[in-house]
């Protein structure tokens, strides 16, 4: 087998609207009905699949920033969002690789 690319992550929530609301004005991805149905994200290549559910368990995920770490923390913070592990930065490319769990 050769997997080239993932086209979705299924991400476990429990309220449709304030999971939208996070993805949307955090991370700024656009929203988008899924074939499925589902309320998704889009990535470009891959789609978040937001899927409701009764028990949500942590998930965790890498993401690739063009911003500066202080800005990043910045706008985090700016969106009341809760830090749990300190972010991480790995240069790549002119871009920010940034490891945390919010």
């Amino acid at each position: 087998m050769n997997i080239r690319e993932i086209e979705y992550i299924t991400i476990p929530i429990s309220n449709q609207e304030v999971s939208r609301r996070f993805y949307h004005e955090v991370f700024d991805l656009p929203m988008i009905t899924l074939p499925n149905g589902d309320m998704g994200a889009d990535l470009r290549k891959m789609f978040l699949d937001f899927k409701v559910v009764d028990q949500v368990t942590p998930i965790s995920f890498g993401l690739i920033a063009k911003d500066s770490m202080a800005d990043i923390k910045a706008h985090l913070i700016n969106y009341f969002v809760t830090i749990v592990d300190e972010p991480t930065e790995k240069q790549r490319t002119g871009e920010t690789l940034i490891q945390s769990r919010f």
